[in-house]
């Protein structure tokens, strides 16, 4: 049985389901909404899992954190959900879950491990130093972005008027990069499969721009095997990795990769292909670890 989670409002999460529904696979829904929350009972001591009353051992899981905020008045509630469950699924090793053993995101380290794999990667600096920023020449050719991430891409003139405080130093560290330019380029790893999409936006960041378009494509041959090995050092099932065109090589240049991306649209534009990959793969990974009379060490 698969069971799905997330919030009622992650379009990802109504793809998935709509994937699901469509090839007849045997699922249960854990949806969470500000009126509906479903009831919830783990013994770790006796490992037995009830929602909404009901013993539930899945074989495979697909779970999202609710970033799209279906419980407004608690938001942190649907993150407790969504570590219980991910924490059921890496307690039993007959369950399968995209990327059960990453060792968790680390932009900075994955950048630096995406260069060693063979990736061209932006010319990158973290810092705090804004007078380093300030002395900076030519400022429209660099771009800003925080460290920890949840901010959109600005460029450093707007960044220098706009953000930094009157400190010469300051607590929160910035990734300063050379600006790229478009086309940009995603690419969707799942298992040993690779989808691309070409990217079009006339926007710094095209997930402000509300008209960028998505075309899909074959995935370039070298960037996927890249990507593959990256995979593999990460210990990575189901991951986005999102390129950059440099204005002084062309050449498509690793921004990052996504363990968690959003899928939705691009499941859109592909006609489904995603969704339809991410269940095959999970259907064949629960049919892999099923019982077969002999009792599996949990790795």
């Amino acid at each position: 049985m698969f069971l799905l989670f997330g919030g009622k409002n992650d379009f990802n999460i109504q793809a998935f389901a709509k994937q699901l529904r469509a090839k007849q696979v045997e699922h249960q829904s854990i949806i969470i909404e500000e009126d509906n929350i479903p009831s919830i009972h783990w013994d770790l001591n006796k490992d037995k899992l009830l929602i909404n009353d009901k013993f539930i051992n899945p074989s495979s899981i697909f779970l999202r954190d609710d970033v799209f905020g279906s419980v407004t008045s608690n938001p942190s509630s649907s993150y407790s959900w969504y570590t219980t469950l991910r924490s059921w699924a890496l307690s039993h090793y007959r369950t399968s879950m995209f990327n059960k053993h990453y060792i968790g995101m680390n932009k900075s380290y994955n950048l630096v491990l995406a260069q060693s794999v063979g990736f061209d990667i932006p010319k990158t600096i973290i810092t705090n130093d804004t007078d380093q920023l300030s002395a900076i020449k030519k400022k429209q050719n660099y771009i800003i972005k925080p460290v920890s991430g949840g901010q959109y891409t600005r460029d450093l003139t707007n960044y220098l008027n706009t953000a930094i405080p009157a400190k010469k130093n300051h607590t929160s560290l910035t990734y300063l990069q050379n600006k790229l330019i478009q086309p940009e380029m995603r690419i969707f790893g799942i298992g040993e499969l690779f989808y691309g999409f070409w990217i079009k936006s006339n926007l710094l960041d095209y997930r402000e721009d509300k008209k960028a378009q998505i075309i899909a494509c074959k995935a370039p041959l070298d960037l996927s095997q890249k990507l593959s090995r990256l995979m593999k050092e990460l210990k990575l099932d189901f991951v986005a990795a999102d390129f950059k065109t440099c204005p002084q090589t062309n050449k498509l240049l690793f921004l990052e990769v996504n363990s968690g991306p959003m899928f939705g649209s691009f499941d859109y534009y592909s006609r489904g292909a995603l969704t339809k990959a991410m269940i095959s793969w999970h259907l064949k990974r629960a049919k892999k670890l099923a019982p077969t009379g002999i009792t599996a060490k949990a790795s």
